[in-house]
């Protein structure tokens, strides 16, 4: 992960030439690449993933999941949780005629960093997080607490959890969910990492791609 505008810039300039990718004035899709340029953000796509970015209805898209009861079919709920919701790679498809399984996955948000005004610090932040989560899905455990990764040029909180993802349309699973939380000019970035070894469904070199290949300027 690079944080600055010069990185971003040189990532941008690099994925776009000699590519014929999907671009506007703001944002460029290709095959391999992606960056949102008015937001500042821009990542490698994992071969054979699929992208979903920029999307107003994120709570549709991801709507067959559900929650721990109560809030089961709490769409109100599903709507918040999806708010700052930028982009998701996805392993498998997550909506139209295809084999309905869980899927390895990235969630990408952003938000104003106003949401940490009533905290201490990210990594307080970041612990009262856990406690919504472990409301929200069912069999939440926190497996590694949230933790400080020195960094010079931003404020970075990791953690690891796992739960058992409920979906509609697909036999439940258990999952393990990392977690960045990055504290950047302003902002909170929040990445999580979906990936299931339980059922022998991981993808750490396509995680580690998206990691190393991430910039945000």
């Amino acid at each position: 992960m690079k944080l600055g505008r010069r990185d971003f810039i040189k990532f941008v300039t690099a994925a776009i030439a000699g590519t014929h990718g999907i671009s506007s004035s703001e944002r460029f899709q290709s095959p391999r690449f992606y960056a949102d340029k008015k937001l500042g953000f821009a990542f490698e796509i994992p071969r054979g993933w699929y992208l979903e970015a920029f999307r107003k209805d994120f709570d549709e898209l991801l709507g067959g999941q559900r929650l721990a009861p109560p809030y089961s079919d709490d769409r109100e709920v599903m709507q918040e949780m999806s708010q700052g919701l930028l982009a998701t790679l996805s392993k498998y498809p997550i909506e139209g005629d295809s084999i309905k399984r869980f899927s390895p996955s990235v969630t990408f948000f952003k938000s104003d960093d106003s949401c940490m005004e009533e905290y201490e610090d990210l990594l307080e932040f970041s612990t009262m997080a856990l406690m919504g989560f472990t409301c929200l899905l069912r069999d939440y455990e926190c497996i590694e607490k949230p933790h400080y990764i020195r960094r010079s040029d931003c404020v970075m909180v990791r953690t690891k959890s796992k739960f058992v993802f409920e979906h509609q349309e697909i036999q439940s699973v258990l999952v393990d969910d990392e977690v960045f939380l990055v504290h950047h000019q302003g902002s909170i970035y929040t990445i999580h990492l979906y990936d299931s070894p339980y059922s022998g469904d991981t993808s750490q070199s396509e995680f580690r791609l998206f990691r190393e290949s991430l910039h945000i300027a």
